[in-house]
């Protein structure tokens, strides 16, 4: 996994890669719970979960109501299974990230 990702910590594009797939699946996991209408703010969500340190976080409250306005009324397999998708969206969201960190430092021999 670690040759794939990021070719032993060589490769940038990889996990730039790897990321921005990661927030697209994300985003495509929360539109479809959402009723399937609304990617953008499924992809800003995404982005919001997986970049909380940026200020994106702030937002995240807001854009989970909009997305999933209903939310309290889940079932609780429903809100298990979003809970364990929004912590896989962050899980390899900082694995990119650390991929990313690593390709650079590599290229430049920091």
């Amino acid at each position: 996994l670690y040759e794939w990702s990021s070719n032993f910590g060589g490769s940038i594009l990889r996990p730039v890669l790897g990321f921005i797939g990661s927030i697209v699946v994300s985003a495509f996991f929360y539109t479809l719970f959402s009723s399937g209408e609304k990617f953008f703010l499924g992809f800003i969500y995404a982005l919001a979960n997986a970049l909380p340190f940026i200020g994106l976080g702030r937002q995240s409250a807001e854009l989970q109501l909009q997305l999933f306005p209903d939310f309290s009324s889940w079932s609780i397999l429903d809100t298990s299974l979003f809970y364990f998708l929004l912590s896989l969206n962050s899980l390899f969201a900082f694995l990119f990230l650390f991929l990313i960190g690593l390709g650079l430092r590599n290229r430049f021999r920091l």
